[in-house]
């Protein structure tokens, strides 16, 4: 679980963020929680936050978004996928 209190908790990941990096051999939770991360500093800068809040590693979805107010809590459930995955969803869809 991470605790976040302000805004600058968040700014604090970016240069974690910055100096990651993911390869194929990694397992889905690194594909996880970078994806959740990126997810909250983009949208702290979007202002999109109440603070404070908590981020919990759950099984379905993902990640809850666990606000103190109790009205702005979100689920983020990953999806690993490839251009070629995409493309093949695509054409299954026509």
């Amino acid at each position: 679980m991470l605790y976040f209190n302000s805004n600058k908790d968040i700014n604090n990941i970016l240069p974690f963020l910055k100096s990651v990096w993911i390869d194929d051999g990694d397992s889905s939770n690194v594909h996880e929680i970078f994806s959740a991360l990126i997810y909250l500093y983009a949208n702290n800068k979007l202002n999109q936050f109440t603070y404070p809040f908590a981020l919990i590693k759950r099984e379905s979805p993902d990640f809850n978004i666990l606000c103190y107010d109790k009205e702005n809590c979100k689920g983020i459930e990953h999806t690993l996928s490839t251009l070629s995955d995409y493309k093949m969803a695509e054409s299954e869809l026509k």
